[in-house]
């Protein structure tokens, strides 16, 4: 968040609007401490409120193991950064992705649009807490893999956008080669979501779960551990509202039986 102090009778800050808990590079290449299972939970499951029904469960899914793995990171930051006199809406964005990510290679047929983010610097007045102006930078698209129709978390296409659908920066993370490695059983998304409140098995956090946390959404899918298996693991996907007004965070509940 970007801020800014102003002198006068009203105290006025510049701060980001639309910013959201995504799955980032920093935030989605964490380590995996072992081959055999994911982040363990740092702190206690409260309570989770569900909103979500369980998806039915497949009797098997393929496994599948990578082979190769590619990354892009470009980008100039400070032209990303800076104010713009126009930026692509939500409509456009798409679109012009994929023209822009052309010299690339074009829009891999595998990926799946998450989210479309037209973000904006704002003068915010903190005495009146309002919104007195906003000021156009960039609109940001994300991006994950699928196989066989199911996403792969931790592989992601993450662009800016900036003026008539000008490619500010990339960010990607793709699996480009894969083969057939079998197949396997996998728990109920009942059964993980009892795993997941005993705390196993899912993604790192510091700290509790707060009470009241919603569970909005629940996928199966896999996740990319490149530093301790080629082979992709199956899990559930609980995505969890711990602040009202906030973007949902992965939590990971290995799914293999």
């Amino acid at each position: 968040m970007y801020c800014s102090a102003l002198a006068g009778i009203l105290a006025i800050s510049l701060v980001i609007l639309g910013s959201h808990c995504l799955d980032t590079p920093s935030s989605t290449m964490d380590a995996v401490p072992n081959g055999n299972s994911l982040p363990k939970l740092q702190g206690g499951v409260d309570q989770f409120v569900i909103e979500s029904a369980f998806p039915s469960t497949p009797a098997s899914i393929p496994l599948y193991s990578v082979k190769s793995v590619e990354n892009i990171q470009e980008g100039n930051e400070k032209k990303s950064m800076s104010i713009k006199n126009s930026i692509p809406t939500s409509s456009e964005a798409p679109s012009l992705a994929k023209t822009a990510l052309e010299k690339y290679g074009g829009l891999p047929t595998d990926a799946r649009l998450d989210d479309v983010i037209p973000l904006y610097i704002s003068k915010y007045n903190l005495t009146t807490q309002t919104v007195e102006e906003k000021y156009p930078q960039r609109t940001q698209l994300l991006y994950t893999q699928q196989i066989e129709g199911m996403p792969v978390y931790r592989t992601r296409i993450n662009i800016m956008l900036g003026e008539n659908g000008e490619l500010l920066d990339i960010y990607k993370h793709w699996i480009s080669s894969y083969e057939y490695a079998g197949k396997t059983s996998v728990i109920s998304a009942e059964e993980g979501f009892e795993e997941l409140k005993k705390g196993k098995t899912t993604a790192k956090l510091q700290g509790s779960i707060p009470e009241g946390t919603r569970i909005t959404d629940i996928e199966l899918g896999y996740y990319l551990d490149e530093q301790n298996s080629d082979i992709l693991k199956p899990v559930w996907v609980y995505k969890a509202v711990m602040v009202p007004g906030t973007e949902p965070f992965n939590l990971y509940v290995n799914a293999a039986q």
